[in-house]
């Protein structure tokens, strides 16, 4: 049987893990419960990712080599900025809550906005010889990468800027996975429960 301290001990070392996993899940609820389908940069995807989940690996090691609480911290907000330095910083978006065929509907709309000659291609458009839009799809929360190779950082700014036009005058629905992440995030501890 455990003692109350260290109860204590097991609660604050579980709830600092599971806090930052349920942070997610409840974003990710968000994100696609919105109204219309979200457009965020590659970069604050990875980190939202990885502030969720890097907690659950490095926590667990620190207290089995029984580093003091403040170095955990230290090490998590250290992952955190060299993920910051390491995430892709241009060429990659992802929109939440839209289909793959009407992100792919989104995408050409754009480029025709602009006046780009492309041609559609198996997984994307190609601009040019060397040019690529890379459009991919999860179809379970109804998720789209977005991946731009070889095109210059204003072509795609104005593309970026294009594509988060159409998709704010475009309804969203909710999908089913989107409920079953907004329950898992009430399963997980919050900060100052029981």
């Amino acid at each position: 049987m455990l003692s109350g301290g260290e109860q204590t001990a097991l609660f604050l070392k579980l709830t600092t893990i599971l806090i930052p996993m349920g942070m997610y899940f409840l974003l990710l609820g968000v994100l696609n419960s919105r109204r219309h389908p979200q457009l965020l940069t590659g970069r604050r995807d990875f980190t939202l990712l990885l502030g969720a989940f890097s907690p659950m690996v490095i926590l667990p090691v620190l207290s089995a080599l029984a580093a003091p609480a403040w170095v955990g911290a230290a090490v998590v907000v250290g992952v955190l900025a060299i993920a910051g330095a390491l995430a892709p910083r241009s060429g990659r978006w992802v929109i939440y809550n839209l289909p793959a065929d009407q992100a792919r509907q989104v995408v050409r709309g754009a480029l025709e906005g602009l006046g780009v000659a492309f041609t559609e291609a198996p997984g994307g458009f190609l601009v040019g010889e060397a040019l690529r839009v890379q459009v991919s799809a999860f179809g379970l929360l109804r998720n789209v990468s977005l991946h731009m190779t070889g095109l210059d950082e204003a072509l795609q700014g104005r593309l970026c800027q294009a594509i988060a036009a159409d998709l704010l005058r475009r309804p969203a629905e909710t999908c089913p996975a989107t409920v079953a992440m907004m329950l898992a995030a009430m399963v997980f501890p919050v900060p100052g429960g029981p």
